[in-house]
């Protein structure tokens, strides 16, 4: 036990620790440099346990090697102050690791958000139809290791029953060519409404003085009588009219194509189906992409005896539980202390060129104004650092949307910053051999 005690506070477990960290750092950047993908190398690297093995081992060996220096003398001041500030700045970087926040905000100008995305998570998401609040049911990013685990959300229960770890959602619409198409039940031909006639202004008693005025046919007329009466007459491609008469303020709804141009027709007293979304969605499993970043995965989802698929990030909810839910698969969402408003974007240019140097962000941190640009972070009261990551579209177009990355290291102020400023105060001791 001796002999490992000494050996952890070694110069030799430091020389085999530091050679380790050195191979996973180089190995790390290889792979980033191969794929273009920090997430890549993130996920197989520094976020790998045996990575956290090694950082841990530092911080034991750093540790180990001042205890070993036990009774201290006068000599040892410079030492014990140079390894203290390395202990405290690895404690925070082990720390944040654990206990830290990193994620994205994206918004149009506009719009606000209280919540940002978790980077490389997974969620599922749900609410009731009707509702605004999202319910999260947290998942690991590796889905494959949670088929057929058990979740609860809300008191309903779901399953992971299929997974395709890439793949990609697509929209077909109902009107493909000249048939109308729904699934299960046959093509429904289509044609083309012409143009209606124009409004006119009548003052008779006997409609048919309408019919000169008219310049296309069918058509449809309403006609307000002087007791307040309704007369809607739609008129045949032959010119016959088929006229009926509402009391005041009780005209049916009618619905009206086109600002009216595409024709009108009233509701069918019929039991009406309510049908999602008027397309078709299709899942289709594709290879791994190169870059880990354009992951998309499908999953298979069975919730409360409903067979559910789901893409990540989809732009259209899911809705189960014979439409009383709406269910979505989403990066986890944590809560900012603030909601964060984007009043405007700008690109800034080359002169004389169309390629952009900087982003500028005017945006609301609760109350408080905030200018973001490229290169310039900010820090919120709270501890959330935010800087300004991509805008697009870079004209005037359309409008802006920009992408923030949010990020918050508790121990910084505690650990980090006060560990590195002890540590070159040891360092400059060590250099120059100060002797108290």
């Amino acid at each position: 036990m001796v002999r490992l005690y000494r050996f952890i506070g070694s110069i030799y477990f430091t020389i085999l620790l530091i050679t380790l960290f050195a191979g996973a750092v180089i190995w790390g950047t290889v792979i980033e440099s191969k794929t273009g993908s920090h997430k890549a190398a993130s996920r197989l690297i520094y976020a790998n346990p045996l990575f956290l093995m090694i950082l841990w081992g530092v911080f034991v060996n750093i540790l180990v090697a001042t205890l070993k220096r036990y009774p201290f003398k006068k000599h040892h001041i410079p030492f014990i102050i140079t390894h203290i500030g390395l202990l405290m700045v690895f404690a925070g970087a082990l720390l944040k690791l654990s206990f830290g926040e990193q994620g994205v905000i994206t918004l149009k100008e506009g719009t606000q958000t209280a919540h940002f995305a978790v980077d490389d998570s997974r969620a599922i998401s749900m609410k009731r139809r009707g509702e605004t609040n999202w319910s999260q049911a947290i998942l690991t990013r590796d889905l494959l290791s949670r088929l057929n685990t058990r979740y609860t959300l809300e008191g309903l229960n779901f399953q992971i029953k299929g997974l395709a770890p890439n793949g990609e959602e697509t929209f077909e619409s109902w009107i493909k060519e000249d048939r109308l198409v729904i699934l299960g039940e046959p093509p429904l031909p289509l044609n083309e409404v012409g143009s209606i006639g124009e409004r006119v202004l009548v003052a008779a008693k006997n409609p048919e003085v309408i019919k000169e005025r008219l310049k296309t046919l069918p058509a449809l007329i309403f006609l307000e009588e002087e007791n307040g009466d309704i007369l809607a007459m739609d008129v045949d491609k032959l010119g016959n009219f088929h006229p009926e008469t509402f009391s005041k303020s009780k005209l049916p709804r009618l619905y009206a194509y086109d600002d009216g141009y595409g024709g009108y027709t009233v509701p069918l007293k019929l039991k009406e189906k309510e049908i999602e979304t008027p397309l078709t969605r299709r899942f289709k499993p594709l290879p791994m992409p190169k870059k880990a970043e354009e992951e998309r995965p499908l999953v298979s989802l069975l919730f409360e005896n409903e067979t559910v698929p789901l893409a990540f990030g989809s732009s259209l909810p899911t809705a189960a539980g014979k439409g009383e839910f709406l269910l979505k698969l989403e990066p986890e969402k944590r809560k900012l202390p603030e909601k964060i408003r984007l009043k405007n974007a700008t690109a800034e240019f080359y002169p004389n060129s169309e390629q952009a140097k900087g982003y500028r962000a005017k945006i609301l941190w609760g109350k408080t104004p905030v200018e973001l640009a490229m290169n310039r972070v900010w820090e919120s009261p709270e501890g959330y650092r935010l800087y300004l990551a991509n805008m697009t579209p870079l004209d005037e177009t359309d409008v802006k949307e920009v992408r923030l990355v949010v990020n918050r290291d508790p121990f910084k102020y505690l650990l980090t910053y006060p560990g590195g400023v002890i540590l070159a105060i040891g360092i400059a001791l060590l250099f120059f051999r100060f002797r108290l």
